[in-house]
Parts: C-alpha cells; structure tokens; sequence
C-alpha cells in the first residue's frame, strides 16, 4: 500500500544555512534535501521543504516550495561552558523550532521527513507535535552513532521516540542503530542508499575537454587526505598498476589534507607517481559532474563511509569503480551483476589492490559507461529513493489501520 497521490509531505532539512546565503542558495548547497523533494512532487505530492535559515522566507525554487525557517537566539556562546559539557546541549544556534511548528502547522503535512540526526536535540520538538499531530515521521540516518555521554543519550532517545521509520544507508548502521536502546520494538527500519545525485552522463569527450584531464585510462579520487581515506596506499597502489598501464593518470581531488605532507613526500619518492598524479584539491561541487564524466575509474580506498555520495554519483556519470568493500558500498553495489565494481578486502594490500585492477583496463568502454548509468537509474535513483520512502510509509499506514 502506497501513500494517496496529493498527500502533503513536509521535509525538514535543520542544517543551518552558511551566513550570508540566500535561500536559494543555501537550497543548492543541500541540494540531497531539494533533489529528493522534486522527486516526490513528480510523483504527485504536496511538499514543502522546511530549511533552517537566517529569517522566515517562502520561495518556490524548481517547482518545490521552499519554507526557509529561522535559527533560535542565542544570548551567548555555551560552546565552552561546564554546563553544555555536563548536560550535553547544543553549542550553537539550535533551529527555532516553535517558529517551524508555526509554519507547519497553518497547512499540517500528513508526511514529516527529517534529514539526517546531526539536529537531534533540537528536532524532537518538532517531530513530538508532528506525531501528535496524526503525522506519519521519518528520519534518515546521513551518519554519526549513538552517544556515550549519559544525559546525551536520555535526550538522544527522547529525540528519537517519535519517528515512525527510521531510513538507514545500510544493514551495518540499522544493526548499529537498533542495538542502541532508543528504538522502541514497533519503530520501524528501512535500509535506504542515499546517495543519489542529479548528475547525468555525458559525453566523455567534452568533459575532458573541460577538466583537461587526460590518461589511458583516467583514474579519479575523490577522498579527502585523511587517515581513514588511506591515500597513501591507493599511491602504493596506483604506483604498481602503471607497471601494468603505464599511460594512466590519478586525479586527486579533496577539500581535507592533513596528510597532504605525507602525499607529496610519497610522490616524491616515485617518479612514475611524480608524473602520473595530479594534486586537484577542492573545486565547487557542479564542476565535478564534469570530472566524473572524465572518469574512465572511481578508486575509492577508504576504512569508513556512510554514503558514500561520490560513489553514486561516479556511477551516474558512468565510471568504474574500484573500492574498499565496506558493508555501505556493497550495500551500493551488488543489487545485479550489471555494475562494474571491484571490491577488495578492507585488510588488502597494495598487491591485492593491484591484482583485481589491473583487468579493469579492458573493461573501459562507451558501452561500459552506458550499462553503470542504467544500473544506477535502476537503483539508486531519486525517483527510485522517493518510491522506497513512500512505499514503507504506505505499509506502516496499512499496518496501522488493520
């Protein structure tokens, strides 16, 4: 059973916008939220995207109205107090919730959507009246585990007692998440990849006219130069697989680089690597749709991920993908045979790396690009994303009222 087509759905995205944004700016930056909401308008939905912003502000922006809601005042910073640290309480501008219950109110949704836990504290206001309200809620899980702290974990699962059906990007984080205590027995969870994007593929040609990338073939990173990325290892590797494909290049692009130090010092020691490895650093997100339609191969070598994003949208754009075999990118990855993806061992080497690589130069095609573009239209979708959250909504309700 399904949600009835015009039900009136209000998603909630309580991520403070940036100072100085305009609200349609501010929608772009969290574009996963406005994706997600024109979904559901083109399968025939009222919705309202709720987004914490400096003042109250209403926009129609793609067809999605946009209710941009303010952030409470603050008398002074607790950032640094004994009392947040004792109590647990947010060290910044909380979204003003009664404001938002305000606006919702005036037209109440039968559907409430909160993105992501990082605003727990605060959004339990708001889901508490939903739920009294008669409205079915929903929160997604875009990272972070249950807290340690004591009086954290009270407030946590006060926050969370009102959802309805808790999405989860994987069966790892459900298992995490329902082992915490806060769930009660009739909550529901539903594993739900969100890692959609809006990317499309095109043509390989023109792409790298834009990027300037070149390579036989191009092998694209997109992990910040941190430990749990594990950079030097993907140059450990990448410096044996130019024994076998000597004409590829490695693009490296991030935005955190504390061991950016450690890269260079390890580049230095190769000189195929000092030749064949390009420094990118971080450039705004619309150009790296450009970047992945560059892409012959996505090398992903990270120990932990939640999404990750990157991964879908390199599969968008029609890229191969090589990556560490995390329980969320296997989640990804193995619903049919059709993707192209090489999985290796979260334990592996450089030599095992290269081992299952290495025949992925042959499989570098047009034809290639085509087949990861349609197995992520079949899976991994926003529309796809949209049907699955209303589907399991659909059925609580059936359940409810048998």
């Amino acid at each position: 059973m399904s949600i009835r087509q015009g039900a009136r759905v209000a998603l909630v995205n309580m991520q403070s916008a940036r100072p100085g944004d305009d609200l349609l700016a501010t929608t772009k930056a969290y574009f996963h939220a406005h994706s997600l909401a024109k979904a559901l308008v083109a399968l025939g939905y009222q919705v309202t995207l709720y987004q914490a912003f400096d003042v109250h502000e209403r926009q129609e922006i793609a067809g999605v109205e946009v209710c941009g809601f303010p952030l409470a005042k603050v008398e002074r910073n607790r950032s640094k107090s004994w009392v947040t640290r004792v109590l647990g309480l947010e060290t910044a501008s909380p979204p003003d919730c009664a404001a938002l219950i305000t606006y919702l109110a005036a037209n109440t949704p039968e559907i409430l959507h909160v993105f992501g836990i990082s605003e727990w504290m605060a959004h339990q206001r708001v889901t508490r009246w939903a739920k009294n309200a008669g409205c079915l809620v929903s929160c997604s899980d875009h990272g972070g585990v249950p807290s340690r702290h004591p009086v954290r974990r009270m407030r946590q699962k006060h926050a969370l007692r009102w959802t309805d059906v808790f999405f989860t990007p994987s069966a790892e984080r459900k298992q995490m998440w329902r082992g915490s205590g806060f769930f009660a027995a009739q909550q529901r969870f539903k594993v739900l990849p969100e890692i959609s994007t809006t990317f499309a593929l095109g043509s390989q040609e023109l792409a790298r006219q834009e990027t300037g990338m070149t390579g036989d073939p191009v092998v694209v990173s997109t992990s910040n130069l941190i430990d749990r990325k594990r950079p030097i290892l993907m140059l450990d590797s990448f410096d044996r697989l130019l024994e076998d494909w000597p004409d590829a290049q490695l693009y490296l692009y991030f935005t955190e680089a504390t061991l950016l130090p450690e890269v260079k010092h390890r580049m230095s020691q190769s000189q195929n690597l000092s030749s064949a490895v390009t420094l990118c650093g971080s450039v705004p997100h619309d150009k790296m749709e450009a970047v992945y339609n560059s892409a012959d191969i996505f090398f992903l070598t990270s120990t932990y991920e939640t999404g990750p994003i990157s991964l879908g949208e390199a599969l968008a754009c029609g890229a191969l993908c090589a990556c560490t075999a995390l329980p969320s990118i296997q989640r990804i990855t193995e619903q049919d045979q059709s993707v192209k993806c090489v999985l290796f061992s979260q334990t592996a080497d450089a030599v095992e790396i290269v081992g299952q690589m290495a025949p992925m130069k042959q499989h570098v095609s047009e034809t290639a690009r085509l087949r990861q573009r349609n197995y992520f239209d079949k899976y991994l979708s926003y529309d796809v994303m949209a049907r699955a959250m209303v589907s399991e909504l659909g059925a609580l309700l059936h359940q409810q009222r048998v």
